[in-house]
Formats: C-alpha cells, sequence, structure tokens
C-alpha cells in the first residue's frame, strides 16, 4: 500500500508537522512502502513554504539534510535525492542554505558512486561562488574539490568501461580538468 506522508499533520506547530512526516518517510522507507512522487514533492515543498513563512527555513533545512542521511543509513539514496532536489528548487534565495544542499548533494553522489554527479555539483558550487564569493567558505569548497579531484581520477581510470554516453567527452578533457583541480587544489 501507499504509506501517505502527510497524515495526521494537523499540528500547530511546524516542528511537530515535521517530525510526524519524517516518522512517515522512515517507516515508509523500513517499510519498503511506496511512496507517490507528486504527493511526496507537494506535502514537503509546501512544508518549507511553512517554516518559510514562519522564519523557520533555516532550521528546515538542516532537519531536512539530517532526514536524507537517515535516509542514505536505510539505502533509500532516492528519496534523499528528491528531497534534496526540492531544497535546492526552494532555497534558490538563500545562498547560505543552497550551499548547504548543494553540498549534501554532492556528498550524495559520491556515496553513491556518481562521479559525473560530483563533477556537476561540484561546478554548481563553483559558480555559487562566482556570484557571491562570500557564499562559499574555503573548507567547503576545498573539501568540494577534493571529491571532485577524486570523482575525475575515478572517471579517467574507469574511462574504458564507462558505459556508452551520449555526451561523453574525450578523456584528455577530463585529465585536463584534474590538472586544474590539483592546481585550484594547491592555491
Amino acid at each position: 500500500t501507499n504509506i501517505t506522508l502527510c497524515k495526521n499533520t494537523n499540528f500547530n506547530n511546524p516542528m511537530e508537522k515535521f517530525s510526524n512526516i519524517r516518522r512517515n518517510i522512515i517507516e515508509a522507507t523500513k517499510e519498503n512502502a511506496p511512496i507517490e512522487n507528486s504527493l511526496f514533492d507537494d506535502c514537503f515543498a509546501s512544508l518549507y513554504d511553512e517554516f518559510k513563512q514562519n522564519s523557520y527555513e533555516d532550521k528546515f533545512v538542516y532537519k531536512s539534510l539530517q532526514l536524507t542521511d537517515e535516509l542514505v543509513n536505510l539505502g533509500n539514496f532516492y528519496l534523499a535525492d528528491r528531497i534534496c532536489n526540492i531544497l535546492t528548487s526552494k532555497t534558490q534565495d538563500n545562498i547560505k542554505n543552497l550551499k548547504s544542499v548543494i553540498l549534501k548533494q554532492q556528498e550524495l553522489r559520491e556515496k553513491n558512486n556518481d562521479d559525473f554527479g560530483v563533477l556537476y555539483f561540484h561546478n554548481y558550487l563553483k559558480n555559487l561562488c562566482r556570484k557571491n564569493i562570500k557564499a562559499v567558505t574555503f573548507s567547503s569548497l576545498l573539501k568540494s574539490l577534493q571529491c571532485n579531484i577524486k570523482a575525475l581520477t575515478n572517471i579517467i581510470e574507469n574511462y574504458d568501461s564507462l558505459p556508452e554516453r551520449k555526451h561523453l567527452k574525450p578523456k584528455n578533457e577530463y585529465l585536463k580538468y584534474l590538472i586544474f583541480s590539483k592546481i585550484d587544489s594547491a592555491k
């Protein structure tokens, strides 16, 4: 059966509502119950809006990223990724929260051995840094860069065994990216 995530959410306090929805998500994951994507997205996005309206956006993002860690520990990368995708779209006007979500997205990709995803979110973070230099701390950029170097190394080492991809670049392009990443890391 499909678990309704937003059931019993008639709470006045957004934190109580979040806790209830979190319990429902964890229960559904443990029971391997199907969760309808559109209902989940609507439920989670509206809860974000409620937190933001009550000036609790930072707390919601923090708690949601904790939830993604719990989901990953339970083996549910898919739902953790959906949460991060919702947060990425919702936090575009809050650079601090957006940075946290991007770093979590990159971490999820690294744990799921998605080297191309790691590269994507590193570039996303670099672009965010270009737009607002104060948004990204040196330590978070360095951590992202180290993940990027590891991903590039994996891509280069396994290049010949990678599945055919429509837009796969020549191996030398990844070698150049790796060299530039190592130079950036040394700066």
